[in-house]
């Protein structure tokens, strides 16, 4: 009886990613306008923002999951 194993490494950064796209798309567009408009005033608020986001990046980069699944056939 064959068995299969297949182990699949997820990095937490592109999930991320697909989560924020995916409620981008669903949600309005404001709360993104908002942000952009405060990062282009370059002041203390927007230095935090970017401060974040590259923390954020660096945190969700490291960071992975591993799924492991494990089947197998069963002949008659």
């Amino acid at each position: 009886m064959p068995e299969f194993n297949y182990n699949y490494n997820f990095n937490s950064l592109y999930i991320c990613l697909l989560l924020v796209i995916y409620n981008i798309c669903k949600s309005n567009y404001e709360y993104i306008n908002i942000i952009l408009s405060k990062l282009y005033l370059l002041n203390y608020t927007s230095f935090i923002i970017i401060i974040n986001i590259i923390g954020l990046y660096v945190f969700l980069n490291n960071l992975s999951f591993e799924v492991n699944i494990k089947w197998s056939i069963k002949y008659k």
